[in-house]
């Protein structure tokens, strides 16, 4: 992959300690990415049937 899921990286040192924050990309095109990566994905229309199981764990509240 090409590193464009990310949109933002800092990073931030002072006498506390090191932080580092991460900006994603948006999620929809993030999953179109992966599916072009994995060859799931193809931009010309074609009648194919593609089963895709996607598991979300974790809380609701994103906590």
């Amino acid at each position: 992959m090409d590193g464009t899921l990310l949109s933002e990286l800092t990073e931030t040192i002072n006498n506390q300690g090191r932080k580092i924050g991460v900006k994603l990309n948006d999620r929809m095109k993030a999953l179109e990415m992966l599916a072009k990566h994995l060859g799931m994905y193809d931009d010309a229309p074609q009648n194919k049937n593609t089963n895709i199981n996607i598991n979300v764990r974790g809380s609701r509240d994103g906590h």
